[in-house]
This record gives structure tokens, C-alpha cells and sequence, in this order.
């Protein structure tokens, strides 16, 4: 989906932070290019009415590192969480 029409469907950010190059570092092979680009441009935050809230791999690192603990085919470090 491209950025118009990510903002097309779910409007223009409420409570959204554009997210720094340090942090857009960190996502580098582990989301697409686009969307580090989005969170640059647009930031992480709130969308549709906070029905669709967009967030950046940290937020949720430890929490998939946990859940994927006892799950041999899936690795933590090659996964992120962007949205939920």
C-alpha cells in the first residue's frame, strides 16, 4: 500500500511523533524502505480515528522475543511489529 493510500483510507494522523534517524536506523532489513520512510515523513501514532495506531519495531521487540521463545522457525530478529 502506498503512503496516498494509507492516508486515503485512514486520514491524517492524530498524536503521531516523527520517528528519528537513529530510530529509522534500528528498522533498517526489517521493515520495507516505504514504511521508514512513512515514519519519517508522517510518524508513528494514531490513525482512523485511533482505530489504527502505527509504531515502530521497539515498542514491541520485547514482547516478540517473548512469545517466540519456544518457537524454532520463527526468530524474533528477523520479525516486527508495525501496527496494531
Amino acid at each position: 500500500m502506498t503512503a496516498a493510500a494509507f492516508l486515503e483510507a485512514r486520514g491524517k494522523p492524530n498524536e503521531a511523533r516523527r520517528i528519528s534517524e537513529a530510530e529509522a536506523e534500528s528498522a533498517v532489513g526489517r521493515v520495507p524502505e516505504s514504511l521508514r520512510e512513512f515514519w519519517m515523513q508522517y510518524g508513528v501514532g494514531c490513525y482512523a480515528n485511533r482505530n489504527y495506531w502505527l509504531c515502530t519495531p521497539a515498542l514491541f521487540e520485547g514482547f516478540l522475543r517473548q512469545m517466540l521463545t519456544n518457537v524454532p522457525e520463527l526468530n524474533a530478529d528477523d520479525l516486527a511489529a508495525f501496527g496494531y
